[in-house]
């Protein structure tokens, strides 16, 4: 049997995973701002920036 208590646990628990998406998404675009900014500052092309990021993954 579920429990009100129970409820709340499994309520509160989805919440935090959702809100760790969500940060961990913001945290990706961050880094992926950064990187292109990156690749802006050194003049890179964008088949550079392609090939600088083909290495990544």
């Amino acid at each position: 049997m579920i429990t009100m208590h129970d409820g709340v646990i499994q309520k509160t628990v989805s919440f935090r995973n959702h809100e760790h998406e969500m940060l961990a998404g913001m945290s990706d675009a961050t880094d992926r701002q950064i990187g292109l900014r990156a690749y802006e500052s050194y003049g890179l092309a964008e088949d550079e920036v392609a090939i600088a990021e083909g290495a990544k993954g």
